[in-house]
């Protein structure tokens, strides 16, 4: 699959990747449909937020359900969802509360996980 991948400050290049595959029964992997670039985007790209090169960008994005986890009964393949920038995990001291922003187990897209400017991303704890 095709992605845009951070190299150094200043440069990125479109790569192809291997396709991301289910590794937890909470997985989905959705094909990305839009993509957006927003100034946390940019922030990487000019090293104010320094991620490792090799780092497909983006977090933010709208695509359609391709597969999921045994355990995600929420979603289906098909459907057409939407991503918050960071996942979280649904079931911790934050997340029980309603405050999954603060999630113990959080990650995010483009930074400690790969980012959504591709064709194809993982995406942990889907229902949550």
């Amino acid at each position: 699959m095709k992605a845009l991948v951070f190299e150094q400050i200043g440069a990125v290049s479109l790569q192809d990747k291997p396709e991301p595959r289910i590794q937890a029964s909470t997985d989905a992997i959705v094909k990305v449909t839009t993509a957006g670039i927003c100034g946390s985007d940019l922030h990487v790209l000019h090293g104010r937020d320094p991620v490792p090169a090799d780092t497909i960008l983006g977090h933010e994005f709208i695509g359609v359900v391709q597969d999921t986890g045994s355990d995600l009964v929420t979603l289906r393949p098909g459907d057409r969802v939407l991503s918050p920038f960071t996942t979280n995990c649904g079931s911790c001291f934050y997340c029980i509360r309603d405050l999954p922003a603060r999630c113990i187990q959080s990650e995010g897209f483009g930074f400690s996980l790969p980012g959504v400017q591709t064709e194809f991303v993982r995406v942990p704890h889907a229902s949550s």
